[in-house]
């Protein structure tokens, strides 16, 4: 139900936290062509590795102990659409897998 009350806001972006978890995977697809489909930027955290390819975007992976301040996400290179970033306790900044 908040869900659906902070989309018909029509928010800029939305933060989502392992929004699909509880949900079947019927209901889950639903759920993501329903957030896919709203217009807002997602920032969406999972567990699921076949999500990212279904809703699409920039995919950050960051190892267990990573921490990474959003200005940093948000300030970070700009890459092409389904490049994957790595983000590693030894490095500062992202690296998308491309020397």
């Amino acid at each position: 139900m908040l869900l659906a009350v902070t989309l018909a806001l029509k928010p800029q972006f939305v933060l989502l936290d392992e929004v699909t978890s509880a949900l079947d995977h019927e209901s889950a697809l639903r759920a993501e062509k329903v957030l896919r489909e709203s217009g807002a930027a997602l920032i969406w955290i999972t567990h699921d590795d076949s999500q990212p390819a279904r809703v699409g975007g920039r995919i950050l992976q960051l190892p267990l102990g990573t921490e990474m301040a959003v200005e940093q996400l948000l300030t970070s290179p700009r890459i092409s659409q389904h490049d994957e970033l790595e983000f590693g306790p030894e490095s500062e900044t992202p690296s998308n897998g491309k020397h």
